[in-house]
């Protein structure tokens, strides 16, 4: 009970809560046939959807965090070059999914243009490439 206190009285923390309940949902929704799997299938979706918004303010925060990293590589105080440039990488694609996503959900809304496929396309290429980034590092022992 204590950890999960812990998790949810910060941001980061609801964030994982929501994001493991969101996932446990669907995965669960996968296995189920019928109405039950729709159901779990709505609660993942809206789940999904409540961290795309809490996400919505993301951006400048995410911003100025990069920005005090460096903009270049001699500013970070990873070990080596390789590392230094896969931060970069990692924040940049960072960067860029955020307003892709807020993009596509607003699309999917109504709100802005007709299809967010390619927004949607562009902001998993964005994650996509920050978590390998991310995998590279810890594969090379950052």
């Amino acid at each position: 009970m204590e950890t999960y206190v812990k998790l949810a009285q910060t941001f980061a923390g609801r964030d994982k809560l929501m994001r493991t309940t969101g996932y446990t949902l669907a995965l669960i929704s996968s296995t189920l046939n019928g109405d039950s799997s729709k159901k779990l299938s709505i609660v993942a979706k809206q789940i999904s959807s409540a961290r795309i918004i809490m996400r919505l303010f993301d951006d400048i925060p995410g911003f100025n965090n990069t920005k005090k990293m460096g903009a270049d590589v001699s500013g970070l105080q990873e070990r080596d070059k390789v590392c230094r440039i896969l931060t970069i990488i990692s924040n940049i694609s960072t960067q860029v999914f955020y307003p892709c996503e807020h993009i596509a959900w607003m699309t999917d809304l109504g709100v802005l243009g007709k299809s967010s496929r390619s927004w949607w396309a562009a902001s998993t290429s964005c994650w996509a490439l920050s978590l390998l980034c991310s995998f590279l590092k810890f594969v090379g022992g950052d």
